[in-house]
Parts: structure tokens; sequence; C-alpha cells
């Protein structure tokens, strides 16, 4: 099943592990960072808001929304986690990414189905000011959410 969400197309998931891992820490989360999502970031303030994503070693934030990271693991150089999406109450979406780095410092991003492709661009240290209008973090209601103990 298929769902549109922001103008890209998102498919429903199943659970699908990618292997019986817990979440990593910040420190072990070789992707950790702030990017901006199909072109260079500047870091200067004038990055648009709508292109910046957020990995963390416990979510992945962007203009869709907040994904939580609920299994991960490396395999070489390649990051692959599984997350619960909330996409906007009450829908959440359960997938996996891939995080590849490539040669040139990005990182080639894409869903299971290769619905979803991106390429990350690392922001300099300390961005944090991007231009637009803010995101909302908006968590799903505890009764929608399943209980996986992430928190």
């Amino acid at each position: 099943m298929r769902k549109t969400v922001g103008g890209a197309a998102i498919t429903i998931l199943g659970v699908v592990g990618i292997g019986a891992t817990s979440v990593l820490g910040e420190d072990e989360v070789p992707v950790a960072g702030i990017y901006t999502q199909n072109q260079a970031c500047k870091g200067d303030g004038s990055d648009p808001l709508s292109a910046r994503v957020k990995v963390t070693g416990k979510e992945i934030e962007s203009r869709f929304g907040v994904c939580f990271i609920l299994r991960s693991r490396r395999s070489g150089n390649i990051f692959e986690a599984h997350v619960e999406c909330n996409v906007g109450s009450p829908n959440l979406i359960l997938g996996d990414i891939t995080f590849t780095p490539r040669d040139d410092g990005t990182i080639h991003v894409v869903d299971q189905d290769q619905v979803y492709s991106a390429v990350l661009h690392k922001c300099p240290p300390g961005t944090t000011s991007f231009t637009g209008t803010a995101m909302t973090k908006e968590a799903p209601a505890a009764s929608s959410r399943p209980a996986s103990g992430r928190r």
C-alpha cells in the first residue's frame, strides 16, 4: 500500500527486521549529524529548513516528520536502521532505511523499497539555523505508539 506524504510516495510497510540489534548511542551512529537533503549545506543560516535532516542515535528528523530508530546495525561502512515514522497523527510507517557513505563525502539514503532516495550533505559543525517555517516535532499520542522501550 502506498501513501503520499509531502509530495513523496512512501510505502506502508510491515515489520521487517534488519537484525536483532539495539539502538546505537550517539557516538556509535556513523551518520549522526545535521545535513541538507539533495543540496550542499552552506551552514550560514541561508539553507532552507525544508532541506534539513537531523540524525541522532534515537531518531531521524526531516520535513516528512520524525522517524524513531527502533533497531540499527552497521555492515562495513553502511548503516541500516529499522524505523517507525510519524508522518502526521495517526499515520505511523514502519520500514528500513539504508545510509551509504559516498566517496565525495555525501551519504546516499534509500528506503527498503527504493521509493525514497536522497543524498545528504553534512553541514559544518555548529550549524543550527535554517531559513523558512519552523518544523514541528509532534510525538505520536501514547495510545497510538507501540510500546518498544526506546525512550
